[in-house]
């Protein structure tokens, strides 16, 4: 069974989750979302992201899988990978790395909206693939 947060019906727990982890660790870049009204916005496709990053992973490691005679064991080991995956995928996607924050700052500035562009909230970078 893949971890009770990844299911699609706890959308709103990893939008808590990722916004508890951005206020904790990128303050500066919380605020700033905030006071621009973008961080819903941010939260929606960081999750997303990290979701769709997970998935990707969880489909190879589904499908990548080479099953034995011992469906126990195959069942307990499918778990534990899925497991170890998304724990990595919040180690990676809850992180906001200085440099990340501060691109994303400079493109979310007042001056960014002069033309009416809408700032770019992509990631620099993505979890790793395995």
């Amino acid at each position: 069974m893949p971890p009770l947060l990844t299911m699609d019906y706890k959308k709103p727990d990893r939008l808590k989750m990722i916004e508890q982890a951005l206020k904790a660790k990128a303050p500066k870049f919380y605020r700033e979302l905030k006071k621009a009204s973008r961080l819903q916005t941010f939260l929606r496709k960081r999750e997303s992201e990290m979701m769709e990053s997970y998935q990707e992973q969880e489909r190879e490691i589904v499908f990548g899988s080479h099953p034995t005679n011992d469906t126990l064991k195959d069942l307990q080991k499918l778990e534990s990978n899925l497991r170890q995956l998304w724990e990595e995928t919040l180690a990676v996607w809850l992180e906001f790395p200085e440099e990340e924050t501060t691109a994303l700052l400079q493109e979310s500035s007042p001056l960014a909206e002069v033309g009416n562009r809408r700032p770019q909230l992509t990631l620099v970078e993505k979890a790793p693939r395995r």
